[in-house]
């Protein structure tokens, strides 16, 4: 029979357990990246609205500290079965695009949080693609 010390050190031990993986959970839910992709293109859409420029679009890149990809002059981008790629199709996303990525996170393995921005021939934005696309490596 346990004594009530122990009962307390064993009480105290699964506290702090329990408050070790209460804490892992929330910083993993908490995680914006982890959120629904038309989630995230909502908010991508407060930052960079329709009808801004490309320029603008990459300023805000750099200012939020998301690694710029690509600029490309010659096509937009479109849906694809692996998510949004640049494409030269006519009935996709503009004729001009800017890709970044927002960031990574783990599952185990790495997902990858991908943007695009699509342009008319003004440079001015008229849609944007969020997709994630996973590591197994």
């Amino acid at each position: 029979m346990k004594t009530t010390e122990e009962r307390k050190r064993s009480r105290t031990i699964l506290i702090c357990l329990l408050l070790v993986v209460a804490v892992i959970v929330v910083t993993i839910a908490s995680n914006p990246l982890r959120r629904s992709n038309e989630t995230i293109r909502e908010n991508i859409l407060k930052i960079t609205p329709l009808g801004t420029s490309m320029e603008d679009v990459i300023k805000a890149i750099e200012e939020n500290g998301w690694e710029l990809d690509y600029v490309n002059e010659m096509y937009g981008f479109g849906r694809t079965e692996s998510g949004y790629r640049i494409t030269d199709k006519p009935d996709l996303y503009g004729v001009k695009s800017v890709g970044a990525t927002l960031g990574i996170y783990y599952t185990p393995f790495i997902t990858y949080v991908e943007v695009g921005w699509g342009f008319d021939e003004n440079s001015k934005l008229i849609n944007v693609g969020v997709w994630k696309s996973t590591s197994y490596l």
